[in-house]
């Protein structure tokens, strides 16, 4: 149609194309900086937050007491390690869990289990934390989280036998209005038994993990954008681990005790994590559409249980493969 034929620039048109042709680029600059304009007031507030440790220790204490936010708290603590140093995340966590006792004992709580539970949620993550500050790379505290993990399913069994009767029978209690119908108690009594110590220790693992990640997410915002996103593409685990996690693979698939799977499922969401990185490296390297990602995610989300055991087999068998090693090889 001749509506749709290129027509001639008018007069005026042509001597302002070059404001035309610039146009988006200039909304583009324009909105880069109403974005910088933005992140200034937040970095401000963020670098005057870890300024002063115990501004950190206040925040993170006033999120332990909303369970969906402790986690973040966590993050905080990690960023004021990262920023200033051990000595100043773990001043803060003792200043936070001295609040947060005496808070519980205001309310007539139990002082240890609020110490204990403290030293469970802040302390891994400040221990993973300066593992990275030591490091330099992601894979040395990832690994030592799968260690962490090993060290709360044998310490489980060495105190409690392997028979923990009663917080089995609070789970399954709690799970019965949710598997009403559609699985037999029985079954999913057995079940928690063999898995339920490996699926604990997975969970302060996880717990510590996205803390870490949370905090180096804010410093890298803070010190060095997309930091992050490059270390979480190289995250590789050592083939030392790599052999003990298929060792522990094996003799789980073979024996199918509580212990063995319970070690399994301590360390798969390391391996989980090397698969996750591994898929974005590839997709880096080779420029696959960012819907790659995305599906992989939802995926995750949706059929977890199908997905994650991919994950973790593809990220265990990377620590020998180096997939992302070929493929930049083979990209030139």
């Amino acid at each position: 149609s001749a509506v749709y034929k290129r027509q001639p620039l008018s007069r005026a048109a042509a001597l302002h194309r070059p404001a035309l042709s610039l146009g988006l680029a200039g909304r583009l600059v324009r909105a880069g900086r109403r974005d910088q304009a933005l992140d200034r007031p937040v970095k401000g507030f963020a670098q005057w937050l870890t300024s002063r440790p115990y501004r950190v220790a206040l925040l993170a204490a006033a999120l332990a007491l909303l369970p969906p936010l402790g986690i973040v708290g966590a993050g905080l603590l990690v960023l004021l390690s990262l920023q200033r140093g051990a000595a100043a995340g773990w001043g803060a966590a003792a200043i936070g869990g001295a609040l947060l006792v005496g808070i519980g004992l205001a309310q007539g709580a139990d002082a240890i289990g609020a110490l204990t539970a403290v030293l469970l949620f802040w302390g891994p993550a400040l221990l993973l934390a300066e593992v990275l500050r030591r490091a330099g790379r992601l894979g040395p505290p990832m690994e030592a989280a799968a260690f962490g993990g090993i060290g709360i399913v044998l310490l489980w069994f060495a105190l409690t036998g392997g028979a923990p009767t009663q917080l089995l029978d609070e789970f399954v209690r709690q799970m019965e209005p949710l598997l009403a119908g559609s699985v037999d108690p029985a079954q999913t009594r057995a079940l928690l038994a063999l898995t339920l110590p490996g699926l604990l220790a997975l969970s302060l693992v996880l717990g510590a993990v996205v803390s870490l990640l949370l905090g180096m997410a804010w410093h890298a915002w803070l010190v060095s954008p997309g930091s992050l996103g490059q270390a979480f593409r190289e995250l590789r685990m050592s083939r030392a681990l790599g052999t003990i996690g298929l060792a522990v693979l094996a003799v789980a698939v073979v024996m199918s005790t509580s212990l063995w799977v319970s070690l399994a499922i301590a360390m798969s969401g390391v391996f989980v994590l090397q698969g996750l990185g591994m898929i974005h490296g590839l997709a880096k390297i080779r420029g696959w559409p960012g819907g790659v990602i995305i599906a992989m995610y939802v995926l995750l989300l949706f059929a977890m249980s199908l997905m994650a055991p991919m994950l973790a087999t593809v990220g265990l068998a990377d620590t020998w493969m180096d997939f992302r090693g070929r493929a930049a090889r083979a990209a030139g």
